[in-house]
């Protein structure tokens, strides 16, 4: 219990670290591992207490009249890429829980040119039949709670999701604060939470590894990050040391990068937790393209969503079709930001995922070792 959690912190040498974006240097890619040590530490550091007491990370607050517009125009002409996802491996006794309850405006795929507030719809995630010994069915296996420190600030809690193999996708600043230059600590990812963690979906996955970008301007467009969880035996990642990895439990998404933005529909989802959520169930709104890259925030996306604090870094969803994968189910962004001035609170934007962004970000991660 006192031992010092040991870590490192260490840039990712590789190309994608040399892109020239539209006349700018992309950041630089960082890596913070943990050891086995700061495993044990973060799993016990999360008690009942802090758990409930996290405070919901809020969405970054972006004020369109004082923040600057991009430099850079936005990325245009770039083609559409897509990998599929993957189901779990395990089987799971999964009940076709899926959106009931309660809606507000509509959603309608392809129409262009709305104005604020954008159309959506919003569902929470929940069956009053729902066992909590039996998880949803994919992709909803697939999100989740995540919970983190940033020293010198607090506990926190975010939103999450198993995104490739045995690695869970999420905004940056849920694992890097950006205005201290600091990666979090105790990063936990409790996927399926639904008013307790999910013993089905393997409860809790501590953080082996953490990868995202460096301090950069414009800031928007790189609020992307992954967590390299340990496999279930504690040990190694990927089936590395003989456990199993989190995807056999959850599954994981397909991606989906590039390509016209101006006509899309997603399936955002997350856990907020700021009122008017309370952050126990998983909430999914629907929305459409409303704007792209308002207020000159270059490579960024607004829709219609009221989601809170705590659903940052939940996953937008592409061809969302629940209990199949293939085709279909691409992760295609993240719950990011809200212009508080002027007032969007019943929006909300992502980056566009683009080659140098999100793919250049997804194929380091998918290096990270697996001793």
């Amino acid at each position: 219990m006192k031992k010092k959690a040991m870590f490192l912190v260490v840039p990712l040498l590789i190309v994608v670290c040399q892109l020239s974006l539209m006349g700018q240097n992309a950041p630089q890619v960082e890596v913070k591992k943990f050891d086995a040590a700061a495993r044990a530490a973060t799993v016990a550091y999360w008690t009942p207490e802090r758990l409930q007491n996290a405070t919901p990370r809020d969405l970054l607050s972006v004020d369109a009249n004082a923040a600057p517009a991009s430099s850079a125009p936005p990325t245009v002409g770039e083609p559409e890429v897509s990998l599929p996802g993957q189901l779990p491996a395990f089987s799971l006794a999964a009940k076709s829980l899926g959106p009931s309850g309660y809606s507000q405006g509509s959603a309608d795929i392809g129409i262009q040119g709305y104005t604020y507030p954008y159309p959506f719809t919003l569902y929470p995630v929940f069956s009053p039949l729902y066992d909590e010994t039996i998880p949803p069915v994919y992709p909803y296996t697939t999100v989740g709670k995540v919970f983190f420190s940033i020293p010198g600030q607090g506990d926190f809690v975010c939103s999450a999701s198993t995104s490739r193999p045995h690695l869970v996708l999420t905004a940056r600043h849920c694992i890097f604060d950006v205005a201290t230059n600091q990666f979090a600590t105790n990063v936990m990812f409790f996927p399926g939470w639904h008013n307790a963690p999910n013993m089905t979906l393997g409860g809790a996955w501590p953080a082996r590894s953490l990868i995202t970008w460096g301090a950069a301007l414009p800031a928007l467009r790189w609020d992307i990050g992954y967590i390299q969880p340990f496999d279930d035996d504690g040990a190694g990642c990927g089936g590395s040391g003989g456990g199993n990895p989190i995807e056999s439990y959850t599954g994981f998404l397909g991606f989906q990068f590039g390509g016209d933005y101006s006509s899309r529909h997603w399936d955002e989802l997350g856990y907020p937790q700021a009122p008017p959520f309370d952050g126990t169930i998983l909430i999914e709104s629907e929305s459409s393209t409303g704007a792209l890259d308002q207020f000159g925030q270059a490579d960024t996306i607004e829709v219609g969503s009221p989601l809170t604090g705590g659903a940052s870094g939940g996953p937008w969803i592409i061809a969302f079709v629940p209990g199949a994968a293939g085709a279909i189910n691409f992760a295609n962004g993240v719950n990011s930001f809200k212009f508080t001035n002027p007032d969007h609170s019943l929006a909300i934007n992502s980056p566009k995922f683009l080659d140098d962004n999100y793919n250049a970000l997804r194929v380091a991660a998918e290096g990270l070792p697996c001793p």
